[in-house]
């Protein structure tokens, strides 16, 4: 088992570190977990109990996080294999359902302000990153896949879930949606992205983080350079866009939007 992450500043090594002690290991995060699989996998699963997972859990917690620096040759082949206390068991496959998440701009800005998609389209991906680790998270539903939708009336993304237990509440989840983005505005999140945003970099990875230039233009067939971030990337306009956008959650047919 291993983590990868990027890091770009010393505090976000220690959050790091102390994350991953952190592990909340109860009944309510192994049945989000066991959830998240059947959805992913769509197999039954069985096993010796709930206390026998917890346990060995706990136990595998207690091992302690070693940097990559420090390993010599690991040849997983050699090491001893044992019969889990989680298996997929024999059974009717599990049929899961889906659950699609978009972030959608208002027709009339797509169409009017077209110079505005690039910074619509790193905003919603920001957005429903965010969102979708939160619903991934809570309900334990497999995130499965994304897509973009650019048209002469239509800006949208989505994402796309696995989930293997209905029905599902959409009002509770478009709720989740609403705390997860007022809690963006409460810690700064915006104002980080557009400074994130003003100092993109097409040599210096450093500066640019996720960001991607070829698949932005591609989407949008409007080509930003750095002074054109600068220009685009502006509180006033984000506001603009954060006020034109709609959340909508569609779960076979049903469908909210907000």
């Amino acid at each position: 088992m291993y983590v990868d992450v990027a890091l770009y500043n010393n505090d976000a090594e220690h959050l790091v570190a102390e994350a991953l002690t952190r592990v909340a290991i109860n009944e309510e995060s192994i049945q989000r977990a066991y959830n998240e699989l059947k959805a992913e996998l769509e197999m039954p699963f069985g096993g010796e109990g709930y206390d026998a997972v917890r346990d060995a859990l706990l136990k595998l917690n207690e091992q302690p996080w070693q940097s990559v620096e420090q390993l010599g040759v690991i040849d997983t082949k050699r090491t001893r294999k044992k019969a889990g206390e989680l298996y997929v068991a024999e059974g009717k496959p599990v049929h899961s359902h889906k659950l699609k998440l978009s972030v959608q701009l208002d027709q009339q800005i797509a169409v009017k302000d077209r110079h505005l998609l690039p910074l619509f389209h790193e905003l919603a991906w920001l957005l429903l990153d965010n969102v979708s680790r939160a619903v991934s998270w809570k309900y334990g539903y497999f995130y499965a896949s994304d897509k973009t939708a650019y048209t002469s009336k239509l800006a949208a993304h989505t994402a796309v879930f696995s989930v293997g237990e209905a029905p599902v509440d959409l009002e509770d989840v478009i709720t989740l949606c609403r705390e997860v983005v007022g809690g963006m505005h409460e810690d700064g999140a915006f104002e980080r992205f557009v400074k994130q945003l003003k100092h993109v970099s097409y040599s210096d990875e450093r500066n640019s983080l996720r960001f991607d230039a070829e698949k932005n233009y591609e989407l949008t067939s409007v080509f930003v350079g750095e002074k054109g971030w600068r220009q685009l990337a502006t509180q006033r306009n984000l506001e603009g866009l954060l006020s034109s956008i709609q959340v909508q959650v569609q779960f076979g047919c049903q469908k909210i939007v907000r």
